[in-house]
Protein backbone atom coordinates (compact mmCIF):
# COMPACT_ATOMS: atom_id res chain seq x y z
CA UNK A 1 0.00 0.00 0.00
CA UNK A 2 0.78 3.54 -0.39
CA UNK A 3 2.96 5.79 2.21
CA UNK A 4 0.62 6.97 5.02
CA UNK A 5 3.19 9.83 5.94
CA UNK A 6 6.32 11.52 5.28
CA UNK A 7 8.68 9.37 7.86
CA UNK A 8 11.84 10.32 8.97
CA UNK A 9 14.83 8.58 6.97
CA UNK A 10 15.09 6.02 9.59
CA UNK A 11 12.26 5.29 10.98
CA UNK A 12 10.25 2.09 9.47
CA UNK A 13 7.70 2.42 6.72
CA UNK A 14 3.75 1.06 8.04
CA UNK A 15 3.67 -2.29 6.50
CA UNK A 16 1.09 -5.40 6.86
CA UNK A 17 -2.57 -5.71 5.95
CA UNK A 18 -4.09 -2.15 7.33
CA UNK A 19 -7.75 -2.02 6.69
CA UNK A 20 -10.72 0.67 8.28
CA UNK A 21 -13.97 -1.19 8.04
CA UNK A 22 -12.98 -2.35 4.66
CA UNK A 23 -10.94 0.32 3.57
CA UNK A 24 -7.55 1.32 3.23
CA UNK A 25 -6.69 3.90 6.03
CA UNK A 26 -5.12 5.54 3.56
CA UNK A 27 -7.83 5.99 1.17
CA UNK A 28 -9.66 7.42 4.31
CA UNK A 29 -7.35 9.81 6.10
CA UNK A 30 -4.29 10.01 3.64
CA UNK A 31 -1.71 11.94 4.94
CA UNK A 32 -3.55 13.40 7.96
CA UNK A 33 -2.04 9.84 9.65
CA UNK A 34 0.04 11.23 12.21
CA UNK A 35 0.37 8.49 14.81
CA UNK A 36 0.06 4.51 15.09
CA UNK A 37 0.94 2.64 17.97
CA UNK A 38 0.63 -0.72 18.97
CA UNK A 39 0.59 -1.79 22.73
CA UNK A 40 0.38 -6.24 23.10
CA UNK A 41 -0.32 -6.85 26.90
CA UNK A 42 -0.24 -10.13 28.35
CA UNK A 43 -2.71 -9.60 31.33
CA UNK A 44 -4.20 -6.39 30.38
CA UNK A 45 -5.98 -5.23 26.97
CA UNK A 46 -4.32 -4.82 23.83
CA UNK A 47 -4.98 -2.04 21.52
CA UNK A 48 -3.92 0.16 18.68
CA UNK A 49 -4.19 3.79 18.42
CA UNK A 50 -4.30 6.22 15.43
CA UNK A 51 -3.55 9.63 15.80
CA UNK A 52 -5.32 11.80 12.95
CA UNK A 53 -5.34 15.50 12.09
CA UNK A 54 -8.57 16.09 10.36
CA UNK A 55 -9.54 19.73 9.81
CA UNK A 56 -11.83 18.91 7.06
CA UNK A 57 -13.86 16.73 9.72
CA UNK A 58 -13.41 13.73 7.06
CA UNK A 59 -14.31 11.12 9.87
CA UNK A 60 -17.05 12.70 11.83
CA UNK A 61 -19.10 13.40 8.18
CA UNK A 62 -17.84 9.45 7.54
CA UNK A 63 -20.78 8.12 9.30
CA UNK A 64 -18.30 5.67 11.40
CA UNK A 65 -19.15 7.43 14.47
CA UNK A 66 -22.47 7.63 14.27
CA UNK A 67 -24.56 6.78 17.33
CA UNK A 68 -27.43 4.16 17.90
CA UNK A 69 -31.01 5.77 17.98
CA UNK A 70 -31.86 4.20 20.80
CA UNK A 71 -28.88 4.18 23.17
CA UNK A 72 -26.56 7.46 22.85
CA UNK A 73 -23.32 5.32 24.43
CA UNK A 74 -23.29 3.30 21.68
CA UNK A 75 -22.21 3.67 17.98
CA UNK A 76 -24.89 2.34 15.53
CA UNK A 77 -22.30 -0.50 14.68
CA UNK A 78 -18.91 -1.64 15.30
CA UNK A 79 -15.78 0.42 14.01
CA UNK A 80 -13.48 -2.28 13.01
CA UNK A 81 -9.36 -2.05 12.12
CA UNK A 82 -7.94 -4.57 10.89
CA UNK A 83 -3.89 -4.85 11.35
CA UNK A 84 -1.63 -7.88 10.15
CA UNK A 85 -5.08 -10.25 9.79
CA UNK A 86 -5.72 -9.15 13.52
CA UNK A 87 -9.25 -7.60 14.27
CA UNK A 88 -9.15 -4.57 16.68
CA UNK A 89 -12.73 -2.56 17.41
CA UNK A 90 -13.19 1.03 18.15
CA UNK A 91 -13.64 1.71 22.02
CA UNK A 92 -13.22 4.97 22.66
CA UNK A 93 -12.63 8.74 20.18
CA UNK A 94 -10.46 11.74 21.90
CA UNK A 95 -10.73 15.07 20.12
CA UNK A 96 -8.11 18.07 20.85
CA UNK A 97 -8.83 20.65 18.00
CA UNK A 98 -8.22 19.14 14.81
CA UNK A 99 -6.74 16.28 16.42
CA UNK A 100 -8.45 12.98 16.85
CA UNK A 101 -6.99 9.90 18.94
CA UNK A 102 -8.59 6.55 17.89
CA UNK A 103 -8.02 3.48 20.48
CA UNK A 104 -8.75 -0.03 18.81
CA UNK A 105 -9.04 -2.71 21.32
CA UNK A 106 -8.78 -6.37 20.48
CA UNK A 107 -12.00 -7.64 18.97
CA UNK A 108 -12.26 -10.48 21.37
CA UNK A 109 -11.58 -8.64 24.26
CA UNK A 110 -14.34 -6.38 23.23
CA UNK A 111 -16.49 -9.52 23.18
CA UNK A 112 -15.68 -10.14 26.37
CA UNK A 113 -16.13 -6.66 28.03
CA UNK A 114 -19.26 -5.96 26.11
CA UNK A 115 -20.92 -9.27 28.50
CA UNK A 116 -22.18 -9.42 31.77
CA UNK A 117 -25.06 -11.71 32.81
CA UNK A 118 -24.79 -13.02 36.42
CA UNK A 119 -24.23 -16.45 36.60
CA UNK A 120 -23.64 -18.50 39.29
CA UNK A 121 -22.05 -22.34 38.16
CA UNK A 122 -22.40 -25.70 39.97
CA UNK A 123 -19.19 -26.72 40.91
CA UNK A 124 -19.69 -29.59 42.19
CA UNK A 125 -20.71 -30.48 38.15
CA UNK A 126 -18.00 -28.26 36.12
CA UNK A 127 -14.82 -27.06 36.80
CA UNK A 128 -12.79 -23.64 36.13
CA UNK A 129 -11.31 -24.41 32.65
CA UNK A 130 -15.34 -25.89 31.55
CA UNK A 131 -16.85 -22.29 33.75
CA UNK A 132 -14.00 -20.10 31.46
CA UNK A 133 -14.93 -21.59 28.06
CA UNK A 134 -18.65 -21.29 28.92
CA UNK A 135 -18.21 -18.11 29.40
CA UNK A 136 -16.21 -17.81 25.86
CA UNK A 137 -19.38 -18.83 24.11
CA UNK A 138 -21.42 -16.87 25.57
CA UNK A 139 -19.77 -14.05 24.76
CA UNK A 140 -19.00 -15.62 20.70
CA UNK A 141 -15.88 -17.22 20.79
CA UNK A 142 -16.14 -20.88 19.99
CA UNK A 143 -12.52 -21.34 20.66
CA UNK A 144 -10.76 -21.39 23.99
CA UNK A 145 -6.80 -22.97 23.80
CA UNK A 146 -6.18 -24.83 26.89
CA UNK A 147 -2.69 -26.55 28.29
CA UNK A 148 -3.52 -29.96 27.05
CA UNK A 149 -4.66 -31.03 23.59
CA UNK A 150 -8.11 -31.81 22.63
CA UNK A 151 -9.43 -34.99 22.31
CA UNK A 152 -9.47 -34.75 18.77
CA UNK A 153 -5.62 -33.73 19.00
CA UNK A 154 -5.04 -36.98 21.37
CA UNK A 155 -6.48 -38.92 18.90
CA UNK A 156 -4.94 -37.65 16.31
CA UNK A 157 -1.37 -38.13 17.92
CA UNK A 158 -2.30 -42.34 18.66
CA UNK A 159 -2.88 -42.34 14.80
CA UNK A 160 0.38 -41.22 14.16
CA UNK A 161 2.43 -43.16 16.59
CA UNK A 162 5.29 -45.12 13.93
CA UNK A 163 4.78 -42.26 11.44
CA UNK A 164 7.60 -40.08 10.94
CA UNK A 165 8.73 -37.15 12.87
CA UNK A 166 8.23 -34.82 10.39
CA UNK A 167 4.49 -36.04 9.41
CA UNK A 168 3.69 -35.76 13.17
CA UNK A 169 5.05 -32.42 13.40
CA UNK A 170 3.06 -31.40 9.66
CA UNK A 171 -0.12 -33.01 11.76
CA UNK A 172 -0.13 -31.31 15.24
CA UNK A 173 1.00 -27.96 14.03
CA UNK A 174 -2.22 -26.55 14.93
CA UNK A 175 -1.25 -27.20 18.60
CA UNK A 176 0.37 -24.11 19.85
CA UNK A 177 3.47 -23.86 21.52
CA UNK A 178 2.49 -21.75 24.51
CA UNK A 179 1.32 -26.00 25.25
CA UNK A 180 4.71 -27.34 24.90
CA UNK A 181 6.44 -28.97 27.66
CA UNK A 182 9.84 -27.60 28.64
CA UNK A 183 11.96 -27.11 32.12
CA UNK A 184 11.41 -24.45 34.50
CA UNK A 185 14.00 -21.97 34.17
CA UNK A 186 14.23 -22.40 38.23
CA UNK A 187 14.88 -25.91 37.86
CA UNK A 188 18.14 -26.85 39.96
CA UNK A 189 19.44 -30.21 38.63
CA UNK A 190 23.27 -31.37 38.03
CA UNK A 191 25.03 -32.02 34.84
CA UNK A 192 27.97 -33.83 36.00
CA UNK A 193 29.56 -32.11 38.82
CA UNK A 194 28.15 -28.66 38.14
CA UNK A 195 24.33 -26.91 38.37
CA UNK A 196 23.08 -27.53 34.79
CA UNK A 197 23.49 -23.90 32.87
CA UNK A 198 20.72 -21.92 30.75
CA UNK A 199 22.41 -23.32 27.34
CA UNK A 200 22.16 -27.22 29.21
CA UNK A 201 18.74 -27.15 29.95
CA UNK A 202 18.02 -25.80 26.11
CA UNK A 203 19.74 -28.55 25.04
CA UNK A 204 18.12 -31.41 27.29
CA UNK A 205 14.62 -29.39 26.41
CA UNK A 206 15.15 -30.18 22.00
CA UNK A 207 16.25 -33.62 23.03
CA UNK A 208 13.46 -34.67 25.03
CA UNK A 209 10.83 -33.25 22.70
CA UNK A 210 12.30 -35.33 20.18
CA UNK A 211 11.68 -38.40 22.05
CA UNK A 212 8.30 -37.42 23.13
CA UNK A 213 7.47 -36.94 19.77
CA UNK A 214 8.97 -40.65 18.92
CA UNK A 215 6.43 -42.01 21.55
CA UNK A 216 9.79 -42.99 23.27
CA UNK A 217 9.43 -45.53 26.37
CA UNK A 218 11.20 -44.13 29.67
CA UNK A 219 14.17 -46.77 29.04
CA UNK A 220 15.39 -45.13 25.83
CA UNK A 221 14.48 -41.62 26.61
CA UNK A 222 16.99 -41.95 29.68
CA UNK A 223 19.86 -43.99 27.69
CA UNK A 224 19.39 -40.60 24.93
CA UNK A 225 19.94 -37.79 28.08
CA UNK A 226 22.68 -40.01 29.82
CA UNK A 227 24.29 -40.45 26.19
CA UNK A 228 24.59 -36.86 25.89
CA UNK A 229 25.37 -36.49 29.63
CA UNK A 230 28.49 -38.46 29.19
CA UNK A 231 29.29 -37.18 25.29
CA UNK A 232 29.30 -33.77 25.81
CA UNK A 233 27.58 -32.54 29.36
CA UNK A 234 24.78 -31.65 27.25
CA UNK A 235 26.66 -29.05 25.27
CA UNK A 236 26.21 -28.92 21.59
CA UNK A 237 29.91 -28.92 20.07
CA UNK A 238 30.19 -27.43 16.46
CA UNK A 239 34.24 -28.08 16.84
CA UNK A 240 35.04 -31.27 16.51
CA UNK A 241 37.76 -32.83 19.02
CA UNK A 242 40.81 -35.04 18.53
CA UNK A 243 38.50 -37.97 16.86
CA UNK A 244 37.00 -35.79 15.04
CA UNK A 245 32.71 -35.90 17.25
CA UNK A 246 30.67 -33.48 16.83
CA UNK A 247 27.30 -32.16 18.10
CA UNK A 248 25.70 -33.04 21.71
CA UNK A 249 25.90 -37.20 21.13
CA UNK A 250 29.20 -36.83 19.40
CA UNK A 251 28.94 -37.76 15.88
CA UNK A 252 31.43 -38.28 13.21
CA UNK A 253 30.49 -36.96 9.99
CA UNK A 254 31.03 -39.60 7.13
CA UNK A 255 31.32 -42.52 10.09
CA UNK A 256 28.51 -42.45 12.24
CA UNK A 257 25.08 -43.78 10.87
CA UNK A 258 21.56 -42.10 11.10
CA UNK A 259 18.43 -42.86 9.75
CA UNK A 260 19.00 -40.75 6.67
CA UNK A 261 22.18 -42.21 5.56
CA UNK A 262 25.69 -41.23 7.26
CA UNK A 263 25.85 -38.28 8.96
CA UNK A 264 26.94 -34.71 7.68
CA UNK A 265 28.68 -32.16 9.39
CA UNK A 266 25.10 -30.68 9.85
CA UNK A 267 23.42 -33.27 11.19
CA UNK A 268 25.99 -33.94 13.37
CA UNK A 269 25.73 -30.04 15.25
CA UNK A 270 21.86 -30.35 14.71
CA UNK A 271 20.32 -31.39 18.22
CA UNK A 272 17.04 -32.75 17.10
CA UNK A 273 18.37 -34.55 14.10
CA UNK A 274 21.04 -36.10 16.36
CA UNK A 275 18.73 -37.26 19.02
CA UNK A 276 15.76 -38.65 16.38
CA UNK A 277 19.12 -40.79 14.88
CA UNK A 278 20.31 -42.04 18.82
CA UNK A 279 16.80 -43.08 18.68
CA UNK A 280 15.27 -44.84 15.63
CA UNK A 281 17.06 -47.44 13.63
CA UNK A 282 20.09 -48.09 12.72
CA UNK A 283 21.13 -46.01 15.48
CA UNK A 284 24.60 -44.24 15.04
CA UNK A 285 26.49 -47.44 15.16
CA UNK A 286 24.22 -49.16 12.55
CA UNK A 287 22.84 -52.02 14.80
CA UNK A 288 19.73 -50.78 16.23
CA UNK A 289 18.44 -47.45 17.77
CA UNK A 290 17.68 -46.87 21.48
CA UNK A 291 13.78 -47.23 21.14
CA UNK A 292 13.69 -50.97 19.28
CA UNK A 293 16.69 -51.90 22.06
CA UNK A 294 14.50 -50.70 24.90
CA UNK A 295 11.79 -52.64 23.70
CA UNK A 296 13.48 -55.83 23.06
CA UNK A 297 16.25 -56.03 25.56
CA UNK A 298 13.80 -55.28 28.77
CA UNK A 299 16.75 -56.22 31.20
CA UNK A 300 19.24 -53.88 29.74
CA UNK A 301 20.13 -51.18 31.98
CA UNK A 302 20.22 -47.48 30.55
CA UNK A 303 23.60 -47.19 30.43
CA UNK A 304 23.79 -50.98 28.06
CA UNK A 305 20.97 -49.45 25.78
CA UNK A 306 23.82 -46.04 25.16
CA UNK A 307 26.51 -48.11 24.86
CA UNK A 308 25.14 -50.65 22.09
CA UNK A 309 23.55 -47.49 20.13
CA UNK A 310 26.97 -45.71 19.85
CA UNK A 311 28.87 -48.30 20.42
CA UNK A 312 31.88 -46.51 22.52
CA UNK A 313 33.08 -46.81 26.06
CA UNK A 314 30.98 -49.11 28.23
CA UNK A 315 27.31 -49.52 30.14
CA UNK A 316 28.94 -48.31 33.21
CA UNK A 317 29.88 -45.07 31.72
CA UNK A 318 26.58 -44.20 30.77
CA UNK A 319 24.45 -46.04 33.90
CA UNK A 320 26.54 -43.17 36.40
CA UNK A 321 24.38 -40.06 35.19
CA UNK A 322 20.86 -42.33 35.31
CA UNK A 323 19.63 -40.19 38.70
CA UNK A 324 20.56 -37.05 36.91
CA UNK A 325 18.69 -38.11 33.62
CA UNK A 326 15.80 -38.89 35.40
CA UNK A 327 15.63 -35.61 37.32
CA UNK A 328 15.88 -33.59 33.52
CA UNK A 329 12.82 -35.72 32.78
CA UNK A 330 10.78 -35.33 35.43
CA UNK A 331 11.91 -31.44 35.13
CA UNK A 332 10.66 -32.12 31.50
CA UNK A 333 6.97 -33.11 32.39
CA UNK A 334 6.23 -30.69 34.75
CA UNK A 335 5.47 -33.16 37.32
CA UNK A 336 4.44 -31.11 40.56
CA UNK A 337 2.04 -32.93 43.10
CA UNK A 338 1.56 -29.40 44.57
CA UNK A 339 0.42 -27.04 41.77
CA UNK A 340 -1.60 -29.73 40.48
CA UNK A 341 -3.59 -29.76 43.54
CA UNK A 342 -3.51 -26.22 44.16
CA UNK A 343 -5.31 -25.87 40.33
CA UNK A 344 -8.07 -27.76 41.05
CA UNK A 345 -9.47 -25.69 43.54
CA UNK A 346 -12.31 -24.16 41.57
CA UNK A 347 -13.20 -21.50 43.95
CA UNK A 348 -16.43 -19.45 43.43
CA UNK A 349 -17.24 -19.86 39.94
CA UNK A 350 -19.24 -17.10 39.16
CA UNK A 351 -20.59 -14.11 37.20
CA UNK A 352 -20.96 -11.47 39.89
CA UNK A 353 -23.24 -8.22 39.65
CA UNK A 354 -21.28 -5.93 37.91
CA UNK A 355 -18.69 -8.02 36.41
CA UNK A 356 -17.65 -8.40 32.02
CA UNK A 357 -17.44 -11.68 31.41
CA UNK A 358 -13.79 -10.39 30.81
CA UNK A 359 -13.77 -9.86 34.74
CA UNK A 360 -14.77 -12.67 35.69
CA UNK A 361 -12.50 -15.15 33.68
CA UNK A 362 -9.71 -13.62 34.51
CA UNK A 363 -10.91 -13.63 38.46
CA UNK A 364 -11.05 -17.29 38.13
CA UNK A 365 -8.33 -17.64 36.47
CA UNK A 366 -5.83 -15.43 39.09
CA UNK A 367 -7.77 -17.80 42.06
CA UNK A 368 -7.00 -20.92 39.99
CA UNK A 369 -2.91 -19.97 39.43
CA UNK A 370 -4.18 -19.58 36.07
CA UNK A 371 -3.49 -16.87 33.31
CA UNK A 372 -6.17 -15.77 31.03
CA UNK A 373 -5.30 -13.86 27.94
CA UNK A 374 -5.76 -12.79 24.67
CA UNK A 375 -3.44 -12.83 21.63
CA UNK A 376 -4.22 -12.03 18.29
CA UNK A 377 -8.16 -12.63 18.70
CA UNK A 378 -7.36 -16.04 20.09
CA UNK A 379 -8.08 -17.12 24.11
CA UNK A 380 -6.00 -18.64 26.35
CA UNK A 381 -7.17 -20.15 29.63
CA UNK A 382 -3.80 -21.53 30.76
CA UNK A 383 -1.58 -22.65 33.87
CA UNK A 384 1.34 -19.85 35.02
CA UNK A 385 3.77 -22.95 35.28
CA UNK A 386 2.14 -23.71 31.51
CA UNK A 387 3.39 -20.30 30.61
CA UNK A 388 7.07 -20.21 32.21
CA UNK A 389 7.93 -23.69 31.17
CA UNK A 390 7.15 -23.71 27.78
CA UNK A 391 9.82 -24.32 24.66
CA UNK A 392 11.48 -20.75 23.72
CA UNK A 393 10.70 -19.04 21.22
CA UNK A 394 13.80 -16.98 21.27
CA UNK A 395 17.51 -16.14 22.41
CA UNK A 396 18.86 -13.12 22.53
CA UNK A 397 21.96 -11.04 24.42
CA UNK A 398 23.17 -8.13 24.80
CA UNK A 399 25.68 -8.72 21.45
CA UNK A 400 22.37 -10.04 19.57
CA UNK A 401 21.96 -7.99 16.14
CA UNK A 402 19.01 -5.81 16.66
CA UNK A 403 18.78 -5.72 20.19
CA UNK A 404 19.82 -1.90 21.58
CA UNK A 405 19.74 -2.56 25.10
CA UNK A 406 18.45 -4.82 27.81
CA UNK A 407 17.32 -2.98 31.42
CA UNK A 408 17.17 -4.60 34.32
CA UNK A 409 17.44 -3.80 38.28
CA UNK A 410 18.60 -6.10 40.99
CA UNK A 411 19.81 -6.30 44.63
CA UNK A 412 20.03 -9.24 46.80
CA UNK A 413 17.34 -11.36 48.22
CA UNK A 414 15.53 -10.19 46.21
CA UNK A 415 14.03 -11.63 42.46
CA UNK A 416 14.17 -10.07 39.64
CA UNK A 417 10.99 -9.34 38.01
CA UNK A 418 11.01 -7.20 34.70
CA UNK A 419 12.96 -6.75 32.22
CA UNK A 420 13.02 -4.14 29.35
CA UNK A 421 14.27 -4.44 26.17
CA UNK A 422 14.61 -1.98 23.41
CA UNK A 423 15.16 -3.45 19.58
CA UNK A 424 14.52 -2.96 15.95
CA UNK A 425 10.93 -4.11 15.27
CA UNK A 426 11.95 -5.99 12.45
CA UNK A 427 13.37 -8.69 14.26
CA UNK A 428 10.81 -9.53 16.98
CA UNK A 429 8.59 -11.97 15.82
CA UNK A 430 7.60 -12.79 19.67
CA UNK A 431 4.04 -12.64 21.08
CA UNK A 432 3.17 -12.17 24.65
CA UNK A 433 3.24 -15.24 26.66
CA UNK A 434 5.87 -16.80 25.01
CA UNK A 435 8.99 -17.56 26.39
CA UNK A 436 12.76 -16.31 25.32
CA UNK A 437 16.21 -16.81 26.76
CA UNK A 438 18.68 -14.00 27.55
CA UNK A 439 22.38 -14.81 26.92
CA UNK A 440 24.84 -15.30 30.25
CA UNK A 441 26.21 -11.88 29.18
CA UNK A 442 23.29 -10.78 30.73
CA UNK A 443 24.57 -10.99 34.07
CA UNK A 444 22.03 -11.73 36.84
CA UNK A 445 19.22 -11.34 33.97
CA UNK A 446 20.60 -14.90 32.24
CA UNK A 447 17.93 -17.23 31.97
CA UNK A 448 14.18 -18.33 30.94
CA UNK A 449 11.65 -14.81 30.54
CA UNK A 450 8.36 -14.29 29.62
CA UNK A 451 6.94 -12.33 27.53
CA UNK A 452 4.55 -9.56 29.02
CA UNK A 453 4.18 -6.59 26.67
CA UNK A 454 5.16 -5.27 23.32
CA UNK A 455 4.91 -1.49 22.44
CA UNK A 456 5.72 0.45 19.54
CA UNK A 457 4.89 3.22 16.87
CA UNK A 458 5.13 1.86 13.20
CA UNK A 459 6.71 5.55 12.44
CA UNK A 460 9.77 4.21 14.42
CA UNK A 461 11.90 1.42 14.05
CA UNK A 462 12.16 0.28 16.98
CA UNK A 463 9.79 -1.64 19.96
CA UNK A 464 10.05 -1.80 23.52
CA UNK A 465 9.01 -5.65 25.03
CA UNK A 466 8.78 -5.82 28.49
CA UNK A 467 9.96 -9.16 29.96
CA UNK A 468 8.20 -10.52 33.41
CA UNK A 469 8.45 -13.79 35.40
CA UNK A 470 5.84 -15.86 36.52
CA UNK A 471 5.46 -18.46 39.31
CA UNK A 472 3.14 -19.82 41.38
CA UNK A 473 2.29 -17.45 44.45
CA UNK A 474 2.16 -18.81 48.18
CA UNK A 475 1.02 -17.25 51.49
CA UNK A 476 4.72 -16.49 52.26
CA UNK A 477 5.15 -13.93 48.57
CA UNK A 478 1.57 -12.73 49.62
CA UNK A 479 2.77 -11.47 53.01
CA UNK A 480 5.98 -9.83 52.14
CA UNK A 481 4.25 -8.48 49.00
CA UNK A 482 2.04 -6.81 52.05
CA UNK A 483 5.42 -6.12 54.25
CA UNK A 484 6.85 -4.30 51.15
Amino acid sequence: MSALYTLPGDARQLDGDIRLDGKGVDLLVGDGLTAFEEELSLVGSSVVRMGVIDPERVLVDSGLFKPRADDDERLEREVRLELDGVEYWLRSIAKRDDSFMLTFEDSTICRLRAKGKVMLADSSATDHQAFVRRLCKKAGIDELILEYPSEQERRGRGSLKGASRGKRRSALANADDRRAEGIDDDAKVRVKLVWAATRQLDVANQLLTVARELSANDKATQALIVAAIEESALTNETKADTRGRLGVLGAIPERSRSHRGRFLRAGAIDVEFSAEAFLRDPGFAGEAGAIRLARTHTSWSVGAIAHEVLRRGNAGLYDRWESQAQELIEAFRNDDPDEDEDSSKDQLLAVIKGETYWDAATRTADQNDFIFFVASNKAYYLPERALRTSRARKRIGEQTPGIHTIDWEWAPHKRMRRIDVTCDAAIWDVPPGSIVVLDEDCGPAAGRWLVGGYRRSRYHATATVTLVRTRKRTKRDDDKDDDE
